[in-house]
């Protein structure tokens, strides 16, 4: 698995991205090749990782170095390498685990681990455990393990084990395990075991064995062994509705109004 910091050395060259920690990603994103002619390693995956606390404001003289694969190029030398990897962590730095403040009408971009923070109207776009805050009218962007938070009528798409919370009118999409909450008139659209909560009017879709919760007139699809949630409001008291679905109607589209599930 790759982490912070993430390079690849070549024979007197390191490459890194400004975007990511894979190191797939970064072999492709310079168009290297793993294996020479003779099918021996022609690079190094190599990481320097802070301390063990995950402090990513410690003193980067106290992250550790370490070699991320098991076979060795012949020319590779482990003083050099590290001398010239911990070169490139001072520019690294200056777009992974950092945190960016803007107003409103604002772009933000930024690495892994990041925070970002922007008014209505704003574009953030941000790596793996990240997390963004932006006004209304906003589009969000991020990795696995993140947490977005937005106004009305905003955007939101994120990886897997991520948690979005956004107002009325706005669009969620995550992955697997994660946990979505919008207002009114919004689509929610997450994989297996995932929580959605979304208010009236809305459209859900879940994988396997997640929950969905919605409000009146609203539109829900899901895998087998999700729990379905309807609450609305009528002769002047709350009222909540509940069922599984089970395999005969899973992936099918169902209209819920009034605590009734009706076939689309």
């Amino acid at each position: 698995m790759c982490n912070l910091a993430s390079f690849v050395l070549t024979r007197g060259k390191v490459f890194w991205s400004q975007t990511t920690n894979s190191h797939s990603v970064i072999i492709a994103e310079h168009g290297l090749h793993e294996d020479n002619a003779g099918h021996k390693p022609n690079l190094v995956r190599v990481e320097i990782r802070p301390p063990y606390n995950n402090d990513y404001s410690a003193s980067l003289d106290t992250w550790r170095y370490q070699v991320d694969q098991d076979k060795l190029p012949e020319w590779y030398d482990a003083v050099e390498g590290e001398r010239v990897a911990r070169l490139a962590l001072t520019e690294w730095r200056k777009f992974h685990a950092i945190t960016q403040t803007a107003g409103y009408h604002s772009t933000q971009t930024a690495g892994d681990c990041s925070t970002q923070t922007a008014g209505y109207h704003s574009m953030q776009t941000a790596g793996y455990h990240s997390m963004q805050t932006a006004g209304d009218c906003s589009m969000q962007t991020a990795g696995y393990h993140s947490t977005q938070t937005a106004g009305d009528h905003s955007a939101q798409k994120v990886g897997d084990c991520s948690t979005q919370t956004a107002g009325d009118y706005s669009t969620q999409t995550a992955g697997y395990r994660s946990t979505q909450t919008a207002g009114d008139h919004s689509t929610q659209t997450a994989g297996d075991h995932s929580a959605q909560k979304v208010g009236d009017c809305s459209t859900q879709t879940a994988g396997n064995n997640s929950m969905q919760m919605a409000g009146n007139n609203s539109m829900q699809t899901a895998g087998v062994g999700t729990v379905q949630i309807s609450r609305w409001y009528g002769n002047a008291a709350w009222h909540v509705a509940t069922r599984v679905i089970t395999e005969e109607e899973a992936g099918k589209a169902y209209h819920v109004k009034n605590g009734i599930w009706y076939p689309v």
